[in-house]
């Protein structure tokens, strides 16, 4: 079910098409039911060609919607029905979720309508489990119920019980969600792992969130050397930081805490100076926020780490302080200890910044050597352009020092 208005609709077009290419001589036939008039879908059709070949029918009286899309309170499209030799529906919903698979195995004779009505019931079971987790949440923020957070949870558990995604969003949100006034680490924890576990130990959001959520139940040994392989599988940019930033808290200490601290302070206010940065307009001002960015964060090294790349990297910036994000990476450098390639690798940017190439050669070196696989090729491309620099520093000088008279 489909219209030629509805976006969403267009973009599974290729998709059909494809599916309809690949199967058609499988006795499988794709139908496209729109309640549109003639005229409306004509030069549609006439416009796509052979990108959509497939059949289309016209439900102008809506019995077709009625007897399929109302009849199992399909409420938008697109949406899709595989109606079985046997003229039974087997499957229903999203044309891009599940659908390929469930005639891969018509065709193939492999499919089971047991196994698909009860995927179909975990389905809607998860769906309902996460509308629950906001409600859960909610509740857990404005007031103190426990007897019916009580009631909700069981419920999610209950009908999420083989779904990682909702077990998981339930965990994060409480123990990342601010200003709760009720907090259910033990529930938490249960969650975690149950998602953890559904996932076989390798999606690395949810590793940090089990890690996370053994913090906050005082098992923090155990939570670091989770968030560390969470850390270690992120194969997101993002999701690797963030994690990172995580896990940098529980070696401060300051993770789970939450009275402000010192750190969230800072992260607050790099907003406003970037803000003013991208400005122009009042370079003192900036540097005031600066300076205090420095004392709030000076002992958090995602904070320095992440404020002097920003101020590195964003090339939109008017006042790029160059000073100022040596003097944060610096800080992020030693809070570190040396051993984090993404610091060192910011280090050596900012000493290249300040025109100091030979010593961004040299700490580049250190952030390649301890780099991941993934990363090392973008690192090893910066040490290259270093190297170059230092080179045509070098020569730079040899040539005034050869020119001075009397030498």
């Amino acid at each position: 079910f489909w219209a030629t208005w509805c976006a969403p609709c267009r973009r599974t077009i290729p998709h059909l098409n494809a599916l309809h290419q690949r199967y058609r001589t499988n006795h499988v036939t794709i139908v496209g039911v729109t309640s549109e008039t003639k005229v409306q879908v004509a030069p549609y059709l006439e416009a796509q060609g052979t990108n959509m070949t497939y059949a289309v029918a016209l439900d102008n009286r809506g019995e077709t919607t009625e007897a399929y899309m109302e009849a199992y309170g399909a409420r938008g499209i697109p949406h899709a029905f595989v109606v079985d030799a046997a003229g039974r529906i087997v499957w229903q919903g999203h044309p891009l979720a599940g659908l390929d698979e469930t005639v891969e195995q018509l065709v193939a004779g492999t499919f089971s309508l047991e196994e698909a009505q009860r995927a179909a019931r975990e389905q809607r079971d998860a769906e309902q489990a996460g509308s629950l987790v906001g409600l859960y949440l909610y509740v857990a923020r404005v007031t103190k119920e426990p007897d019916l957070l009580k009631a909700v949870s069981s419920r999610i558990l209950s009908r999420a019980s083989n779904s990682a995604p909702v077990l998981a969003s339930l965990a994060g949100g409480i123990v990342y969600g601010e200003e709760m006034k009720v907090r259910d680490n033990v529930l938490a924890l249960d969650a975690a792992r149950r998602a953890d576990t559904l996932a076989g130990g390798t999606n690395a959001l949810f590793l940090g969130i089990h890690g996370a959520a053994l913090y906050c139940s005082g098992e923090k040994d155990a939570a670091r050397k989770l968030l560390a392989r969470a850390v270690a599988l992120a194969g997101d940019p993002g999701e690797k930081a963030e994690l990172g930033k995580t896990l940098d808290r529980m070696n401060a200490g300051t993770f789970g805490d939450d009275t402000e601290q010192p750190a969230d302070k800072a992260q607050k206010l790099m907003r406003a100076y970037f803000h003013l940065a991208a400005e122009g307009a009042d370079e003192t001002l900036a540097d005031l926020f600066a300076g205090r960015i420095f004392d709030y964060g000076k002992t958090d090294v995602s904070v320095m780490n992440e404020t002097a790349w920003q101020i590195l990297d964003n090339e939109e910036l008017k006042h790029r302080d160059l000073a100022f994000a040596l003097k944060a990476a610096k800080a992020a450098l030693d809070l570190s200890g040396g051993t984090r390639a993404d610091v060192l690798d910011t280090y050596a940017r900012a000493l290249y910044a300040n025109s100091n190439f030979t010593e961004a050669v040299e700490y580049q070196q250190e952030a390649v050597s301890l780099a991941d696989d993934e990363l090392k090729p973008a690192l090893e491309k910066t040490l290259k352009a270093y190297q170059d620099a230092a080179k045509k520093q070098d020569a730079a000088a040899a040539k005034k020092q050869a020119e001075k008279p009397g030498e």
